[in-house]
């Protein structure tokens, strides 16, 4: 009653010096917290589900980069809720609007995760990432958000023998950076409906691999081996002394 989202899953393709766009509208709704991973859901049954949005479905891909050929985005604008036929009138008054998109913020929440090298099992902790950024109806801002692809590699032979190596690989999204382009608002956005804020999810150039390894039986046994060499030569050493003095005896 206040504003209303947009958003859209938007794919480019690039052709010599010009881009072929494909662009597909995306549903929202209330957000519920079966929304989230079974991972995850701990993280959000805190938080006022109720006013934020979610997508209804998504089986859409993140990929590529736009300095890439092929790159893909989930792209959602912000529009403020003007009384129409359409949406039935049901926005709240406009003094009530403009008291808050005056100058407001909006919190953009989402799943995350921790890498934790020393868990085997689980190579990720689950957390949740919640960024805030201001809002104002003479305030445009477009947020660029950048997702981070993880590749976790997992090297789960246990003896040492080289026949016997074998990796578990998994792959991971994990928040990377925001960046945030900020611009005047010349108009009187109640009056031509133009967006005051836009979002772009996709993916960073960045790709990061963590390989984990587990120590070797050979290598435990020569560990040990190497400390039964320290203690023999201890021993050697001491009862050189007690031979000696036997011996003079």
């Amino acid at each position: 009653t206040i504003y209303y989202p947009k958003a859209y899953y938007k794919r480019a393709e690039r052709y010599g010096k010009n881009w072929e766009w494909f662009v597909k509208e995306l549903e929202l709704e209330k957000c519920e917290i079966e929304k989230f991973g079974p991972s995850h859901r701990d993280k959000f049954k805190g938080k006022d589900l109720n006013n934020l949005y979610c997508f209804k479905e998504v089986n859409e891909t993140l990929m590529g980069h736009y300095s890439y050929d092929n790159y893909s985005l989930f792209f959602i604008s912000f529009f403020p809720c003007v009384n129409s036929t359409e949406n039935n009138n049901h926005c709240k008054p406009l003094e009530v609007i403009d008291y808050y998109l005056k100058g407001t913020f909006i919190s953009f929440q989402m799943q995350d995760i921790e890498l934790t090298p020393q868990n085997y099992d689980f190579p990720y902790l689950a957390t949740s990432k919640d960024i805030y950024y201001t809002i104002s109806k003479k305030l445009f801002q477009e947020i660029h958000t950048f997702f981070q692809i993880v590749n976790v590699e997992t090297d789960t032979d246990i003896i040492g023998f080289t026949d016997f190596q074998s990796f578990k690989s998994e792959k991971l999204l994990k928040y990377d950076s925001m960046k945030i382009m900020s611009n005047i608002i010349e108009n009187n956005i109640y009056e031509t409906g133009e967006s005051f804020c836009d979002i772009t999810l996709k993916l960073s150039k960045n790709i990061l691999t963590q390989k984990r390894t587990y120590i070797k039986l050979f290598d435990i046994l020569g560990n040990i081996g190497g400390l039964i060499e320290v203690i023999f030569s201890l021993l050697k050493l001491v009862s050189s002394f007690s031979t000696k003095i036997i011996y003079e005896e």
